[in-house]
């Protein structure tokens, strides 16, 4: 209250120090403070309507590089969404696509790829998973689902015993003997009934496609085994992320890989290359010789019988 009014100050912290600036005031610091606050609220607000992230006061811009030599057999795509309730948070959204695909090599014929299983890796720098948040995960804490059956089982059993018993007899008379023989039977029957009662309890596990595991990893399989032919994630959330502020760097490199056991590969020889079938032994060979190649394609690291496909890099430099 000053002179029986009311007088209103505006506080901006400028420079690492609250400066105060009394309304009424003219002067060029005052104007410079109405200034910022200005930019800041229009920053904030196009970061609101954009969906651009502040990071410590400064905008921060994200690049998606994705590798998909054999976009055919494998796609992957990523890319970070930032969430509007929770500054400086983001949606991981992947689309990853796996199918059957045929190769063509000059050297030797055609190659038809499957793939049975494979694993999504997501490697984090400057970035933490937020918890309870990834993607095929069930809940926790809880108790598993039991399923109790039970099964009546009645047999009835029938027995008929028989029972024979001979009578016999003479009878004299005032004339002369007479002899008369008698036989007489007896039939029973039994009925027996028996009930059993049979329990058996089994687990209820829900089947997620794709499946969270341990160390930042995700599971991909088909719920009956068979080759991997379908869009796996379609721009769905793989797990929501939190900045780390203190750090320099940040960014999250996916990939998609799959161990050679999972991977099922046919070759359709060509008759002008090798006119005698190949044995078991050749073709396991031949096989090992086309997942190195197929290795060497999408990744220049040395093979080690695990192939990496795809990947896709998201980092806040170019």
């Amino acid at each position: 209250m000053v002179n029986g009014g009311t007088q209103y100050a505006v506080v901006v912290y400028l420079a690492g120090s609250f400066v105060v600036f009394r309304a009424g005031s003219r002067c060029p610091e005052r104007e410079r403070a109405y200034d910022i606050i200005a930019m800041i609220v229009s920053v904030e607000y196009v970061c609101r309507v954009t969906g651009c992230p502040l990071s410590n006061g400064i905008i921060m811009n994200y690049f998606s590089d994705d590798q998909n030599p054999l976009a055919q057999l494998i796609e992957l795509k990523s890319s970070l969404v930032p969430k509007n309730e929770t500054f400086g948070n983001f949606d991981l959204v992947v689309e990853l696509r796996i199918n059957p695909d045929e190769i063509e090599e000059d050297r030797i014929g055609t190659i038809r790829v499957e793939l049975l299983e494979a694993t999504l890796f997501a490697d984090f720098s400057g970035l933490r998973v937020v918890p309870k948040t990834r993607h095929g995960q069930g809940e926790t804490g809880g108790t598993a689902r039991i399923e109790l059956q039970r099964e009546i089982v009645t047999s009835k059993t029938s027995e008929t015993e028989k029972k024979r018993s001979a009578d016999a007899s003479l009878v004299a008379s005032g004339v002369g003997p007479e002899g008369k023989l008698g036989l007489s039977g007896n039939l029973s029957k039994l009925n027996a009934e028996t009930i059993t009662l049979r329990e058996s309890e089994s687990s209820i596990e829900d089947f997620y496609p794709v499946r969270a595991l341990s160390d930042d990893r995700w599971k991909i399989a088909n719920r009956e085994g068979g080759p991997l032919n379908t869009a796996f994630l379609d721009n769905d959330r793989l797990c929501e992320v939190s900045e780390v502020q203190e750090a320099n760097f940040k960014g999250v490199v996916t990939s998609v890989a799959a161990k050679q056991k999972h991977v099922r590969i046919k070759l359709e020889q060509k008759a002008s290359i090798l006119a005698a079938p190949f044995t078991r032994n050749q073709q396991a060979l031949m096989n090992i010789v086309i997942a190195k190649s197929l290795h060497e394609r999408g990744q220049t690291s040395d093979y080690s019988g695990f192939l990496v496909f795809s990947q896709s890099t998201i980092s806040d430099e170019r």
